[in-house]
């Protein structure tokens, strides 16, 4: 993939006073090289007064390549591939703004051919980490040098070595690199290689107070014969040691609840803002968290960044935060410069409370006072809601809001005041009234108006309202109506009484019901009223019979007739065709003779008078006419019946208008205190008090209108019987041991037998009506104790029981017999040792029992117990052990039972056969012995006591391989262990072992030599001097290979001396060689030269020379010549 080139073009915002979009192209400039190969990254900034929403490219005014804006800048490929190499390649960068396109601006590039077969990049310096993201390198400090360093990639092709690479600036002379300059940066050419090479160029120190440098770097190969082909890179850097500048201080927000927002700005007018990041140490301590922050860029470098960051924390209290900006120089900016910025934190809700209206409270009208307060820290708002809809809202500590409830239904309202603070913390309080704008309405059901009253005057009235608080009754007899009311109420029936005995007569009255709800509505302005006129009537009176009296036969009827003026009066039945009685003009006392034959029922008597001004008084009378006597049916007991004890009496009496019963025994009266009212008959009868024997009950009842059944009185004749029948059962006797079938005899005595009964532990096994005795057949099912019970049962219900319990016994005793401990192995069970062997023997009625063994003839054991525990010691007596218990019971019912075991009493025989005792081993060494028992289990290899690995197994050889070399060397215990299947375990067969996995050392350290170059010499007479390390060593041995006379032995290990004179010049090779007890061997040569002969030396007279007698001349050059030997 060949590189992406990244030119930086920077467009300046449209400002308001400019007509026209344009856009100012910084990079690539004037004059830029690049290569065909490179598709170029372009980067292009909205300027400060060049604003714009797109962008478009065009090549040699080839079609417009257009990209959309991306925060304060555009960027994407264009491709140079199609492009002829020119000096003169037209670039036009075109602006737009909502779809019109601005002022372009047009500059002009140098494109170069590609390199065949090859390209470069300029790369950054690891240690300046500069070059980033196609804006050029950005450097922090200019006092410090930076590195350029161009890698090469592809092949140049064959003979093509790269000649030269060259570093350009405007602002410094060439630097020329060339193969032989490069190697002293220690890389090497990449010559005719596919591999990428790094060539490092420059460590360049840039002037203080440089801020753009363009670097045009150039790699050029040579060719034969083709001639030169070079590739040409260029890029800006920008040098900034300048921190961000802080445009804004940090400030907080609370958007939402738990959610502090924090933002400020900066600015850094030369590399831009990188990035900021905010350090929150939450409330109350604890980590602190590193928030990166939202950057908003402005228009360019030089502008504002805003930044911004939330944080949620339901925490309250002081956070403290720091912020950090980095530009794109690295260099960083904190605020605030010291300490820290505190935000404070609020979780706690406000306290919203109403102080109107009061709760449960009725309310009405236009203008309802809401009022409340809010108490919170801060600043608070308020809503109110009413059956949660928005009535009104506000701010502030104080409620106050005018409700129209005239706007609303009627009803219960909810009240709902919700408070929020400035962090979004609420609260809610909510009060519940009623909402009542309608006024309460009355109906007058009595009197009517326009009614003539007198006397006492009842006044009923019907109140319709949902919500009333009271009403009042209130009289106007003439001079406005009187306080205080003669009656008030609480319910909506409204019911007085008027005395009007005081009014005189003929006056017109007026009757008012005043009536309030709980909102204070009333009826004042549409309240009901009626008149009345108050008469003096006079009174007509009813004397016998009494309103609700019953009657029958002929009646007297007896009345008094008082009416001033009266003018005639009448009296009605008003239940009978016709209904006239009696009638007369007088007044006085009178009677009639009502005959009431074939009237039953329901009866109203009407007196009614009348007077000179029409006045009518009347009165009434409801009686009831009964001429049918009540009919009586005894229903318990029943004729015939035998009784006893209490027994209940119960008869119906059939009557529609009953009264009293009385019941009598024999013609005595037995209900106490005779008469009972009722028509329902329920009594019980104590029998005792009474002798056995024929009675006779009889019951008798009358209404209310006197009518009696006396001529046809109900009763039944019973038989009282009293005394229980007796009982006794002669078979079997009790306490009788029974094993089958038998017969039960039993006798009695009773005159009035019912029946008898034969029960087994409550289950009936017989019954019959016959005469004593009683006989019956018994097949008991279930041993043990058996109650046979005889209940003999008479007419009257009395019962005699006589029972005897026996027991049944048809099972033999059931046995249980253990061994233990045990090892089972298969199918047979070992035992070793001492065992306990115990038992148990289930049987109620147990003779006795006996256990033997028939591995031993000698234990024999017996009792009579329901268990026993014995031990037994099975040493000595090795082998299969049976015991047997046997068992009988009193019914001569017989059991047995037994249990095999194999006592084994002997450990296993264990023989160590390899390796032997005290020997020295190495490597992996074979273990093997043999196991010997009967009942052999397996058998286990220890090292040291630890299992050594797949060192187990069965039968009774035991062979398995340690590899020592597992195993630290030194002393180590090597242990058979065999087990058999009884427990029985030999684990004190070991042997010892010495483990060497280590070879002896041997140094030769010190020998007087004298070193000439590869060479060692020795004098004739030295001391040869080494060491010999090794815990087992068996022998040493110090030699010289070229002189059998050096021969020094030994078996302990440590320092190792041999004084030593060599004969004759030449090699000697000195030899220490140590073996240890395993046949590990170590040994060490050195190699040395004897020189026992001094050196020889010549020196020739120099040339050109002039001998005169011993003296020799030379003038000018001259030669020196010598020989050494």
């Amino acid at each position: 993939m060949a590189p992406l080139l990244t030119l930086v073009l920077l467009a300046l915002p449209l400002c308001a006073a400019r007509a026209a979009t344009t856009v100012r192209v910084v990079n690539p400039f004037d004059g830029a090289i690049i290569n065909t190969n490179v598709s170029p990254q372009v980067y292009l900034v909205n300027g400060t007064c060049h604003k714009a929403d797109a962008v478009s490219i065009s090549i040699n005014d080839g079609p417009e390549s257009f990209a959309t804006i991306k925060g304060a800048a555009w960027e994407w490929l264009w491709d140079l591939s199609t492009v002829v190499p020119s000096d003169n390649v037209k670039v036009v960068a075109k602006p737009y703004l909502a779809g019109v396109a601005g002022t372009p601006q047009t500059l002009f590039v140098k494109v170069r051919a590609a390199l065949p077969g090859g390209s470069i990049d300029v790369l950054p310096s690891s240690v300046i980490a500069g070059l980033y993201a196609g804006k050029g390198a950005v450097l922090g400090d200019p006092s410090q040098p930076y590195v350029v360093a161009v890698l090469v990639r592809g092949d140049a092709g064959p003979g093509k070595v790269i000649d030269e690479i060259k570093l350009s600036s405007p602002t410094s002379v060439d630097q020329v690199y060339t193969p032989a300059t490069l190697e002293k940066f220690n890389v090497q050419t990449a010559g005719a290689s596919a591999i990428p090479a790094l060539f490092v160029l420059g460590n360049d120190p840039l002037g203080p107070g440089l801020r753009e440098r363009i670097e045009a770097i150039g790699v050029t190969y040579g060719s034969s014969p083709g001639g030169l082909k070079s590739n040409i890179f260029q890029r800006r850097i920008i040098v900034d040691p300048t921190p961000p500048v802080r445009k804004q201080a940090v400030s907080a927000a609370f958007p939402r609840k738990n959610i502090v927002a924090l933002t400020g700005a900066f600015a850094d007018a030369t590399s831009g803002i990188e990035s900021v990041v905010v350090e929150i140490t939450p409330p109350g301590g604890g980590t602190t968290v590193v928030v990166p922050a939202t950057l908003t860029f402005g228009n360019d470098y030089a502008n504002d960044v805003t930044w911004y960051v939330e944080y949620e924390t339901a925490l309250e209290g002081v956070m403290n935060v720091v912020v950090k900006a980095r530009d794109n120089a690295g260099n960083e900016r904190r605020d605030p410069d010291v300490g820290t910025f505190a935000v404070t934190t609020d979780r706690t809700g406000p306290v919203p409370t109403f102080t109107a209206p009061a709760p449960s409270a009725f309310v009405s009208g236009s203008s309802v006072a809401i009022a409340g307060t809010i108490a919170d820290a801060g600043s608070t708002t308020w809503k109110l809601y009413d059956n949660g809809s928005l009535v009104t809202q506000g701010a502030g500590p104080t409620v106050g809001h005018a409700w129209n409830t005239t706007l609303v239904e009627d009803g219960v309202h909810t009240l709902t005041l919700v408070a929020a603070d400035a962090q979004h913390n609420e609260s809610e309080t909510s009060v519940a009234v009623t909402v009542d704008n309608t006024a309460p309405t009355v109906d007058f059901l009595k009197p009517v108006d326009g009614d003539f009253v007198s006397d006492i005057v009842q006044i009923h009235g019907a109140v319709t309202e949902c919500n009333l608080d009271n009403w009042q009754v209130l009289i106007d007899t003439g001079g406005g109506f009187v306080d205080p009311p003669i009656a008030t109420g609480t319910t909506t029936s409204v019911t007085a009484l008027w005395d009007t005995t005081a009014i005189p007569a003929n006056t017109t009255c007026t009757i008012k019901i005043l009536a309030t709800d709980k909102a204070g509505l009333n009826n004042a302005a549409t309240a009901d009223t009626i008149q009345v006129k108050v008469v003096k009537a006079g009174s007509v009176t009813i004397t016998d019979p009494a309103d609700g009296a019953f009657v029958r036969g002929t009646h007297k009827i007896k009345f008094t007739i008082a009416v001033d003026a009266v003018t005639g009066w009448e009296l009605h039945d008003l239940d009978s065709v016709p209904s006239k009685l009696t009638d007369g003009a007088a007044n006085g006392s009178f009677d009639f003779d009502w005959d009431t034959t074939g009237k039953d029922g329901r009866h109203t008597l009407k007196l009614t008078a009348k007077n000179a001004l029409g006045v009518t008084v009347d009165t009434s009378a409801i009686v009831t006419v009964d001429n049918t006597p009540p009919v009586v049916a005894v229903t318990s007991p029943a004729p015939g019946a035998f009784v006893r004890g209490t027994q209940p009496i119960n008869a119906t009496i059939t009557d529609v208008n009953p009264d009293k019963y009385q019941i009598n025994l024999d013609g005595t009266m037995l209900t106490p205190p005779g008469i009972q009212p009722g028509s329902t008959v329920a009594f019980a009868w104590n029998t005792v008090a009474v002798a056995d024997g024929s009675h006779t009950i009889k019951v008798l009842a009358v209404d209310k209108a006197l009518n009696d059944n006396a001529a046809a009185a109900d009763s039944v004749t019973v038989t009282v019987d009293n005394t229980a029948p007796t009982a006794t059962i002669t078979s079997p006797a009790d306490g009788a041991v029974v094993t089958g079938a038998m017969t039960v005899t039993g006798t009695f005595v009773e005159a009035n037998l019912q029946k008898w009964e034969l029960f087994d532990n409550g289950v009936l096994f017989a019954t019959d009506t016959t005469p004593s005795p009683a006989t019956a057949a018994w097949n008991p099912v279930g041993d043990g104790p058996h109650v046979l019970r005889l209940v003999v049962t008479d007419l009257a219900g009395n019962s005699g029981t006589a029972s005897v319990t026996v027991v049944v016994d048809t099972a033999p005793p059931v046995l249980s017999l253990n061994v233990a401990p045990t090892i089972v192995a298969g199918a047979t069970t070992f035992v070793k040792g001492e065992i306990k062997i115990t038992g148990t023997i289930a049987d109620a009625n147990l003779q006795n029992w006996t256990l033997t063994d028939t591995g031993d003839a000698g234990f024999v054991r017996n009792g009579n117990a329901p268990n026993f525990s014995f031990t037994y010691n099975t040493v000595g007596h090795d082998g299969t052990h049976k015991f047997v218990l046997n068992a009988v019971d009193t019914g001569g019912n017989a059991s047995s039972a037994d249990v095999t075991v194999v006592a084994d009493n002997t450990k296993p025989v264990v023989v160590i056969t390899a390796p032997s005792d005290g020997s020295f081993v190495k490597g992996t060494i074979s273990l093997t012995g043999t196991v010997t028992d009967a009942n052999l289990q397996d058998w286990q290899w220890l090292d040291n006591g630890r299992p050594v690995p797949g060192g187990s197994g069965v039968g009774s050889t035991a062979s398995a391989s340690l590899n020592t070399t597992l195993s630290p060397d030194g002393a180590h215990t090597i242990t058979l262990v065999g087990r058999d299947l009884a427990g029985n375990v030999e684990d004190t067969v070991r042997v010892t072992v010495t483990v060497d996995n280590t070879p002896p050392s041997v140094t030769i350290d010190a020998l007087p030599k004298v070193q000439d170059g590869a060479d060692f010499f020795v004098e004739k007479t030295i001391r040869v001097v080494g060491t010999v390390v090794e815990a087992n060593l068996l022998n040493y041995v110090l030699t010289d290979d070229n002189d059998p006379a050096l021969n020094v032995t030994g078996n302990q290990p440590g320092g190792v001396s041999a004084p030593y004179t060599t004969t004759g010049e030449g090699s000697h090779t000195f030899r220490l060689k140590a073996t240890d007890k395993v046949g590990f061997t170590a040994e060490q040569t050195v190699k040395v030269l004897a020189d026992n002969v001094a050196p020889s030396a010549v020196l020739n007279n120099p040339t050109p020379s002039v001998t005169i007698g011993s003296r020799v001349f030379v003038k000018g050059q001259i030669n020196i010549t010598g020989t050494v030997a």
